[in-house]
């Protein structure tokens, strides 16, 4: 049940999963959203786990530039994890269970009156200490480990929103028993000052070193094996004349597409590792052709929301991208973005080949896609949630006065 008025927040937590930085995707959604809310409730705080040496709360700056941020992003750590030796979490680390909970007495004791979190673990205890929670979920009821969670999550007048990023997900929660009221439905977004005021093309890619005449396809993102990237090296051998690089994966990931490419012979394809979020934008927008190529095998092909493809369609680059049902009121073909069958190169190679001899239609496919993207702001994601969870973001003048 909802409260009958807009309630004002005065202490706010974002309690992170413990893994909090590191190079997990779900950490860059997880930064940028707490910078937006933060816009708009200025007490808020990220909470993490930490080793005893690198405490997040000493490392601010390395922080903020390492997510792309436009200003400082608070995060108080609980140093419970001794051997944890670096600042960022490395690609295996899983947090404890623990945790889950740890971090909500945190708050509990710290006196949040509102929390935000992605583990429903979490928020199944800050809402039975009494603390208004805000969950955003992006996995189905199944995945979450215990039953009983969800039954005291959708009978709690603590739970103010249950957000979620995809139709399939909304349907799965309301036939749970959660009511359209508390669900909000919110593709993820894109911090949409990195886009802004980025030089020419050719300026970009004298930066970072690459061809300036050459044709470049340009893939950002993890290199997991549901990603379609051998359908990319097969659309990279049935066009020497294209240079393709890849930006991102973790290391083992990178090696065995390497490997791939060497096999297949392919002196087109560079790997160019991972990069700070601050230099992604640079990638995209120094690309003829933005490839986002998902197999029809990823087990989430209906409940996806790729932060790539937001960040695509901000970065004034067109864009190739498998057709997935999830992502069907977004990506329009022929009117934003040119739309493939997955695991198909032949389909693949010829988009990108129309997309380098059509210049008339790339343009007008990227400029369409950048108005598209007004909409999934951080920031505005943000102000909808609050909205829909009836917490007053009165301070927002406040902020910005």
């Amino acid at each position: 049940m909802k409260l009958p008025g807009p309630c004002i927040p005065r202490k706010v937590m974002y309690l992170s999963a413990g893994n909090f930085p590191s190079r997990a995707a779900n950490t860059i959604q997880v930064a940028k959203m707490a910078a937006a809310y933060k816009r708009l409730l200025p007490s808020l705080e990220v909470v993490t786990l930490s080793g005893i040496r690198e405490r997040p709360e000493h490392h601010s700056a390395e922080i903020q530039r390492w997510y792309g941020l436009g200003s400082d992003l608070p995060v108080r750590s609980l140093p419970f994890r001794p051997q944890q030796k670096s600042l960022f979490f490395d690609e295996e680390y899983r947090p404890p269970r623990w945790f889950y909970s740890a971090a909500a007495f945190y708050a509990k004791w710290q006196g949040a009156d509102l929390v935000f979190t992605r583990k429903a673990e979490t928020a199944y205890v800050t809402v039975r200490l009494g603390i208004d929670t805000i969950l955003e979920i992006h996995i189905p009821p199944s995945m979450v480990p215990n039953e009983k969670i969800f039954s005291v999550l959708r009978n709690s007048s603590h739970l103010k929103a249950l957000v979620v990023v995809a139709d399939s997900l909304r349907d799965q929660y309301l036939h749970l028993g959660f009511s359209e009221e508390t669900i909000v439905l919110e593709h993820d977004g894109v911090d949409l000052q990195q886009y802004h005021s980025l030089p020419e093309k050719r300026e970009i890619r004298a930066k970072l070193g690459l061809p300036l005449t050459r044709n470049i396809c340009i893939y950002t993102g993890h290199l997991y094996r549901d990603r379609g990237i051998e359908t990319l090296l097969e659309a990279a051998r049935g066009l020497p004349e294209v240079q393709f690089l890849l930006v991102g994966g973790w290391e083992s990931d990178i090696t065995w597409y390497r490997n791939l490419s060497d096999t297949m012979k392919l002196s087109n394809v560079s790997f160019l590792g991972f990069k700070k979020q601050s230099e992604i934008p640079l990638y995209q927008a120094a690309a003829d052709v933005l490839v986002m190529q998902y197999s029809d095998k990823t087990a989430h092909a209906n409940r996806c929301s790729p932060l790539k493809l937001f960040e695509y369609m901000a970065s004034g680059s067109p864009i190739v991208s498998t057709d997935l049902s999830t992502l069907s009121g977004i990506l329009r073909h022929r009117e934003n973005c040119l739309l493939t069958p997955p695991d198909s190169p032949e389909y693949l190679t010829s988009s990108i080949l129309e997309l380098l001899e059509n210049r008339e239609l790339a343009q007008s496919l990227a400029s369409s896609a950048k108005k598209t993207v007004e909409y999934f702001s951080w920031d505005a994601r943000a102000c909808r949630v609050l909205d829909n969870a009836r917490i007053s973001v009165a301070w927002r003048n406040e902020v910005h006065s």
